[in-house]
């Protein structure tokens, strides 16, 4: 069964009081707001989806932290630990692999927060359309005055 959007639209908005921000919106942006609430409903029912996604970028993200720490024991234990000298001749070409590590660590960590803070990223995705769609109220309340 189809939905009447412009019925539907019509009748999210009836009840909106005289003062409410809202109701200076034109009739496209109406559609357009009703449409993104819509998305965020419909997204909200499809619980396991979204978390599988969230579950791998949070592991991923576990990843930068592992490599910084990995970067200082290899650092530590064999360039520079008792062994070091006995090791030169083994692992000759492979000194600057904790600081490749360590800048990987860095650029990981820095793609990974920007999706999110650890422990957030599923609140984060969850949110983002009524994020866009609180947003894209702001934008027409600064260009209708």
């Amino acid at each position: 069964m189809a939905i009447d959007r412009s019925k539907a639209v019509k009748k999210a908005f009836e009840d909106i009081g005289p003062k409410n921000p809202l109701r200076r919106l034109g009739e496209t942006d109406k559609h357009i707001l009703w449409s993104l609430l819509t998305i965020y409903a419909f997204e909200r029912e499809l619980k396991g989806e979204g978390n599988r996604f969230v579950n791998m970028l949070e592991k991923t993200a576990k990843t930068a932290p592992d490599a910084a720490a990995l970067a200082k024991r290899i650092q530590s234990q064999v360039f520079t630990g008792e062994l070091a000298e006995r090791l030169k001749p083994f692992i000759g070409g492979f000194q600057d692999l904790p600081f490749r590590l360590a800048a990987f660590s860095g650029r990981l960590g820095n793609v990974m927060n920007s999706l999110g803070k650890p422990g957030h990223k599923d609140r984060m995705f969850r949110n983002r359309v009524l994020v866009e769609a609180s947003e894209f109220v702001k934008s027409r309340g600064r260009t209708q005055r």
